[in-house]
């Protein structure tokens, strides 16, 4: 099984072209589900507003993609996948007061394997209200789970891996009097194996994407921000990872352009029969 995370970058800056690159890598890695953040509501296309939902399930082969909106807020979080969604919810429509503008959950069954997704975005400019985002976004898998699920929880976490957020799900510091147990970075799970530093994908001096152009922000030192992570659960055996890379870096071969700022992280897992 394939799963994979991607900030596409909701910005109006070669929009059009950057989502036709999208549709490329999205293809290329075949995931079984992709989670998705800044997703744009539409762009111009030739004058007309082209439905930016449409392009993606248009243009790749993914049979079942869902996107929803942020209250009061031009960009969406969404799923594209393989595999019919059997049950869907956004954050902002459960009791929890911190996921007004976070969050997107996913369960889909691949072969008689349940998974549930938990999509987030967390607020880049506040710790505090991340704190209390990734502190909601826990309490509501943990109300939504059942002990035949496997959980993942991706997205673009705002934070580095030194961070209390990443502390916190690692079960490494408490957070408002709360802890957590059994939460590991599939990326920090592959390093151990092979030696290899998990890689940056927040990389505003090699990406592409800004290659002859001044800095968008000088100072700013590239980070791993985007993570995927797997909740170790003892009603279930464990899966054996075997692979965990970045995509998105490189311009795709059509559009020659990449895709974003941030660079996408995929996994491949087996799971037993």
């Amino acid at each position: 099984m394939r799963i994979a995370t991607y900030n596409i970058w909701n910005s109006p800056t070669d929009q059009l072209e950057r989502l036709y690159a999208l549709c490329e890598e999205l293809t290329r890695i075949d995931a079984d589900i992709v989670a998705l953040q800044e997703v744009p509501l539409d762009e111009m296309k030739s004058g007309e507003v082209a439905n930016v939902a449409r392009i993606i399930g248009d243009y790749t082969p993914y049979a079942h993609t869902v996107f929803r909106k942020y209250p009061d807020d031009i960009e969406r979080l969404g799923f594209v996948s393989k595999h019919p969604f059997t049950s869907v919810e956004a954050g902002w429509d459960t009791q929890w007061d911190a996921l007004c503008d976070c969050g997107l959950r996913v369960k889909v069954n691949v072969g008689g394997v349940e998974i549930a997704v938990t999509n987030v975005h967390l607020i880049w400019n506040d710790i505090s209200h991340r704190e209390r985002q990734i502190l909601d976004a826990t309490d509501w898998i943990a109300a939504r789970t059942s002990p035949s699920t496997y959980e993942f929880l991706c997205g673009d976490f705002n934070c580095p891996p030194d961070s209390s957020v990443h502390r916190y799900l690692a079960g490494q510091q408490s957070l408002a009097g709360k802890h957590q147990r059994g939460w590991y970075d599939l990326a920090v799970c592959q390093s151990a194996r092979t030696g290899v530093a998990p890689p940056i994908t927040l990389d505003t001096i090699h990406n592409p994407r800004f290659a002859g152009n001044a800095p968008v922000y000088p100072l700013f030192v590239p980070a791993r921000l985007d993570w995927m992570l797997l909740k170790h659960t003892g009603s279930l055996p464990s899966p054996v990872l075997t692979n965990v890379e970045l995509f998105g870096t490189q311009p795709t071969p059509k559009a020659n352009i990449v895709p974003s700022d941030h660079y996408g992280v995929l996994c491949d897992l087996e799971f037993a029969a």
